[in-house]
Order: C-alpha cells, then structure tokens, then sequence
C-alpha cells in the first residue's frame, strides 16, 4: 500500500492530524500555523497563532484548545482571540508541549518535548474540564502518540527514542493511568514510532518517523499487520477521517533534512492519504463546561 500526495504544503514539521466538523485540521508546529483543509473541495486556510504549536484539538464550546509552547490556551478560529490557561511548563524554556489528543469523554493528554533531547525531561500531562493540569507521567523523552481503546480500558503511548509502543491501564472515571507494558518495538533501522490512530478493530496505526511508514499493529499481540508506504522519509502522525472514517491522513516533515534528501523528496513536510478497507473513529473534543 502507498500513500498519495493530499496537500503540497512542505511545512517543516506537520502533525496533529484531526478530522473534525467535515476537514482536516493539522498543526504546523515550529511556524505556530493552525491549518483547515477540506479535502472534497481543496479549500484550505491557516491560522499563525505563533508560538511551538504542538497540539490542537477541537473543544465543545467551538474554540480550539492548544499545546503551545510550555502549556495550554483556548484559540478562537473566528475571531483570532488566544486565552491562555495554564502553564505547566512554562517555567522550563527548552521544553515545548508535543502531541496531544482527547479521550472519548473529552479529557486532554498532551506531552512535552525537549528542544535539546535531554533524555526523561518532560511529561505527559492531563486536562480536565477544570482546567487544572495533572502530571499523569515522568521521565519522558520525546511525548507522543495516543490513543485509546473502544472500551476505554486501555491508553497507547509513545516515547519515541524508546522505540516502543507502549500500553497503560486506563480508568475512564478518573482519566488515572497505571500498568505500563510494551506492546511492540520497533528494531534499529526500522524508524520512530511517533503519532498514531486507531481503528474500530482495534488495532493501531503507527507513523514511523525516518522509516517513510505508517505500519499497522495489532491491539493486543503488538504484531505487525499492514505497512503503508509513505513517498517521503519522515512521517509524523496519522488520523482517520473523510466522510466514512475510512481515509487515513498523514502529516510528514523536513525537518532536518539535507539539502540532497530534499532533492529526492521534494514533498517533504505535505499531507498524504491512503483509503483502507477499515475505519477509525471519529475525535473527541475537549469537554469545556
């Protein structure tokens, strides 16, 4: 399977894919742009918010609450107005919120990375509807995928410099994490587990960043099922969407890359998609009371 080329943006660092009120919305994190692209008609639009956008996911009273920076804010789409809510990591200038993404009852899980790779110096935090961040886990590299299962009994994570696909017991009264387990490993040579969605088999769908792929693995046993080829060597998340939930959107990079990777990958840092013959499921959104 192969993807193929959606949008030709060449941002230098994509992600965050969602699919949300009929569009695809990604960030462009080091550009601070929030992005809208309507794939059935090619409209798109942007935001420059400023800032490291890490993270942008929808909230429920129409508003867009942000990763950015060392902490979170609420961003009006319309109007441009940015509040900020919380800075938990504010007070650490190297540090910059990472991937985020909401539960099925509307809680935010957003990590943090370090600028300079300082290993475990960042965390993955949660938000609840009254906006007070809690510090769920430590020692983190590199904060990234999520996702959950149907039931909502289990959380999947990554690190990405462990190279693993982790699993935690989830408790969806309480947002509480606890049991953590690998679930696959990614061997050297084969790229970086980053962002991931996942379908309504439950299995997971996995960028690997260096490794021009998106791999499927499966939900309980960790094994490999599918590999998607992606045309250009970083990707940086995945997330289904479209009209059936049967599309997968992948967000790339070009971050880093020599001047002769970019001549043989010219599209790095665009959009790709891929039909598949499964679904995902639709995003949450931040439950804003």
């Amino acid at each position: 399977m192969t993807a193929e080329l959606l949008f030709d943006c060449r941002h230098h660092l994509a992600e965050g894919p969602v699919w949300h009120d009929n569009a695809l919305y990604w960030v462009n994190i080091t550009a601070g742009e929030l992005h809208r692209l309507d794939p059935a008609t090619g409209d798109h639009s942007s935001r420059t918010i400023g800032g490291l956008l890490g993270c942008a996911v929808p909230s429920t009273d129409g508003r867009w609450l942000l990763g950015r920076n060392g902490g979170f804010d609420l961003y009006d789409w319309n109007t441009g107005e940015l509040d900020s809510l919380a800075q938990p990591e504010g007070h650490i200038p190297r540090n910059r919120f990472n991937d985020g993404k909401c539960d099925y009852t509307g809680r935010l899980f957003a990590g943090t990375i370090n600028l300079d790779l300082i290993e475990g110096s960042a965390s993955l935090y949660r938000l609840d509807s009254n906006l007070a961040p809690v510090t769920v886990l430590q020692g983190v590299t590199i904060s990234n995928g999520l996702a959950w299962s149907a039931d909502s009994r289990t959380l999947y994570y990554t690190d990405t410099l462990t190279r693993r696909i982790d699993r935690f017991d989830f408790d969806p009264d309480t947002g509480n994490i606890s049991n953590r387990r690998p679930l696959s490993l990614v061997p050297e040579n084969g790229g970086y587990p980053d962002g991931m969605d996942i379908d309504t088999d439950g299995n997971l769908w996995v960028a690997l960043w260096g490794a021009s792929s998106v791999v499927c693995y499966h939900g309980q046993t960790g094994a490999e099922l599918h590999r998607i080829h992606v045309p250009v060597s970083q990707p940086s998340s995945c997330a289904f969407g479209g009209p059936g939930l049967d599309n997968l959107y992948i967000t790339t990079a070009r971050q880093d890359l020599s001047e002769s990777v970019l001549a043989a990958e010219p599209t790095a840092g665009s959009i790709y998609q891929i039909k598949l013959p499964v679904k995902g499921r639709a995003a949450a959104s931040f439950a804003l009371h």
